[in-house]
């Protein structure tokens, strides 16, 4: 998340930056928690609705 929010080795992308904190977040990781409220704050209804949309579809690699 935090890569994807600064764009370091990936490009700039706040909404993939919400998805990722947003499954961190899920796991109790609380640096992840503050991240994900952090970015929320910062973004539009919108963003903010794609960014949850791609975290409920995520699924993990080899997972069906």
């Amino acid at each position: 998340a935090g890569l994807y929010e600064k764009g370091v080795g990936v490009p700039r992308d706040p909404i993939l930056a919400l998805m990722w904190a947003t499954l961190a977040a899920a796991q109790e990781d609380e640096e992840a928690i503050k991240l994900r409220d952090r970015l929320a704050k910062a973004m539009g209804p919108a963003q903010v609705n794609e960014a949850k949309r791609l975290a409920a579809a995520w699924k993990p690699a080899g997972a069906r």
